[in-house]
């Protein structure tokens, strides 16, 4: 079972967070790699369990999305989607509540990812 103790917050297995890496354009590669934030790059998509450990790496999507975009090209995204992580039941975690991995408002929403609270306060 995962350290959820450790962070004191209870049924949470990780984050997920994406980074997009600057690189020269290819030769013939045209505008594929060139991003929204307006220079060329690749996308690194990570995701980390509560130990601080890479568990999950995708790297090459071409950049024009957001991480939110990035992950709904992953075979990590797909298995979410169709419950086929072996994540957690309600049943084994704590108070019944879901398992869950934090992640930054860009990435989609769904019962085991928990985003930012989007209104001002």
């Amino acid at each position: 079972m995962y350290k959820i103790i450790r962070w004191n917050f209870p049924n949470c297995g990780g984050s997920i967070d994406g980074k997009h890496i600057k690189i020269v354009k290819f030769a013939n590669g045209g505008s594929f790699f060139y991003n929204y934030k307006e220079y060329f790059s690749v996308a690194l998509m990570a995701i980390v369990n509560d130990n601080s450990e890479f568990i999950y790496i995708n790297v090459g999507c071409n950049c024009k999305n957001s991480d939110g975009g990035v992950i709904e090209t992953t075979k990590f995204y797909d298995k979410l989607l169709e419950n086929k992580l072996h994540l957690p039941s309600n049943d084994v975690t704590k108070n019944d509540m879901n398992f869950v991995s934090v992640a930054d408002d860009a990435i989609a929403s769904h019962e085991n990812i928990l985003k930012p609270y989007a209104e001002k306060i």
